[in-house]
Formats: structure tokens, C-alpha cells, sequence
């Protein structure tokens, strides 16, 4: 088999992984109560201070929680699957560099260049912090828990990536360069 048909189906499992974690995580958002309610606040005495709004008036306050729900829980499975996405990306790039022809100590130049595929976890884990403080204002409680889950995955991600990808294939071409 080719080296870009390899590299296509590749990519191909790396998207089709991520699609994966994104459906699991809509299934888990609708028909899982105890998910969906990390994302729906339910302050109480938020009738109090609005008044009584009729259940299907586009005022109602369970309308505005579950949209600002569904917002978070956007940012939050989408910060999810871009981490997927990059953690895939990396390896990719980890197992081309290894399996090219040539020396070892341009393969680990090459390694040490691709450096920046192995932070990219804890920048996504940045970028959703950033985006959930963005709708603090709409619920706190939730905004303030996604932007630390993403930034502690982003941290776990780059690491497990680090230990279990890159030190390996380092040492790997190190030995060979003996």
C-alpha cells in the first residue's frame, strides 16, 4: 500500500474517532440526566426574581437554561474532539517521521521539530478554557467547570502523549543511532 493512502486512511480513523466521542457525547447529553444536568443549571429563586413566566413563552427561564446548556455542552464536546483530533494528528506525524528512510539523527531533528504537535493538547485545553469564560456570564457554575475539565484534559492529553508517543520513538531512534 502507498504512503498516502496510508496517511488517508489514517486521518480517516482519526476523524471517524472523534465523530465517535462527539456522538457518545450527544447521547449522553440528551438521555443521561445526571450529564445533562452539569450543563442546565437550576438556580433556585430564579422565579422570584423574574416573576412567573408561562411555560412556552420565549421568556421562559427553563428555555434560556437549557440553550446556555446546549451552548456549554457545545464548547465543551467540541474542545473533546479537537483533543482527539490532535492526539491523533500527532501520532501520525510521530509514525511518519519514523517510518521514512534515512538516518537516525535526522528522523530525531525531524522528531524534535514536530515538537510543537505534542503541545497542541495543552493549547485546545487553553482554547476551551478561554471559550467557556466567554459565557460565564450565562452560568457560572457550569462555564467555570468546563473551562477546568478542558484545561486539566489538555495538561493529561500532552503528557499521555509525551510518555506514550514521543519518548518511545526518541529512544527507539536513539538506540538505532548506536
Amino acid at each position: 500500500m502507498n504512503s498516502q493512502k496510508t496517511v488517508g486512511y489514517g486521518i480517516a480513523r482519526v476523524l471517524l474517532g472523534a465523530l465517535l466521542v462527539f456522538v457518545s457525547l450527544f447521547l449522553a447529553y440528551y438521555f443521561n440526566d445526571s450529564f445533562h444536568g452539569v450543563f442546565v443549571n437550576n438556580p433556585n429563586g430564579v422565579n422570584a426574581i423574574m416573576g412567573e413566566v408561562a411555560e412556552n413563552s420565549p421568556q421562559s427561564v427553563q428555555q434560556h437554561r437549557e440553550f446556555v446548556g446546549f451552548l456549554v455542552f457545545g464548547i465543551f464536546s467540541g474542545v473533546i474532539c479537537l483533543q482527539v483530533v490532535v492526539f491523533g494528528t500527532a501520532i501520525l506525524v510521530t509514525r511518519g517521521i519514523l517510518k521514512n528512510a534515512g538516518e537516525a539523527a535526522v528522523k530525531l531533528k525531524r522528531l524534535d521539530n514536530a515538537g510543537i504537535f505534542f503541545d497542541l493538547p495543552l493549547y485546545t485545553g487553553l482554547f476551551g478554557t478561554v471559550s467557556s469564560f466567554m459565557v460565564i456570564a450565562f452560568s457560572r457554575e457550569s462555564s467555570l467547570l468546563i473551562a477546568y475539565s478542558t484545561t486539566l484534559l489538555g495538561i493529561i492529553f500532552s503528557v499521555v502523549l509525551q510518555v506514550t508517543v514521543l519518548y518511545p520513538a526518541k529512544r527507539r531512534l536513539l538506540n538505532s543511532a548506536k
